[in-house]
């Protein structure tokens, strides 16, 4: 058998070839992880503004929860680019006005408990198409100042 002194070109091109998989596998990850980040960031800010909407409404008197009451819409209200929430966390430029909440509030026990969903949807690039996603967000709240009794 003969020393060899060099690679031949079927070695160097399957060398080529599994090399460039391999760039191509990373490249993959890199774009889907940028894909899932802002994916993460509108879900944040879906819940940042649900959670302030229930705080909000957690402040009011018990007798005083319900939509009538509190001047809260049950229908879809976009949040405008100067919102005091987009100031707060310094949200990106590209991120405001694609907000829209709602708050849905009934009675599951009259005088005793409340039932809350804050609705929060934004409008997202999916390959090329826009499309609404939806975040709820559902909490109860109790009257504390009722005493219920167990039998």
């Amino acid at each position: 058998m003969k020393n060899k002194k060099a690679f031949s070109l079927a070695e160097i091109m399957i060398a080529i070839l599994i090399f460039f998989m391999g760039i191509t596998g990373v490249y993959y990850l890199f774009t889907q992880g940028t894909v899932q980040l802002d994916k993460a960031s509108f879900v944040t800010i879906a819940t940042t503004i649900a959670k302030g909407e229930i705080d909000s409404v957690k402040t009011a008197e018990f007798y005083l929860i319900s939509n009538e009451k509190l001047e809260i819409p049950a229908e879809w209200v976009k949040i405008e680019k100067g919102s005091q929430l987009f100031k707060m966390f310094d949200v990106p430029e590209e991120y405001h006005d694609r907000f829209e909440k709602k708050v849905v509030i009934s009675d599951v026990i009259q005088n005793r408990l409340k039932k809350v969903v804050v609705s929060v949807r934004w409008l997202e690039v999916v390959k090329g198409k826009e499309k609404w996603r939806q975040f709820n967000y559902p909490t109860m709240i109790a009257n504390t100042r009722v005493y219920i009794y167990f039998n």
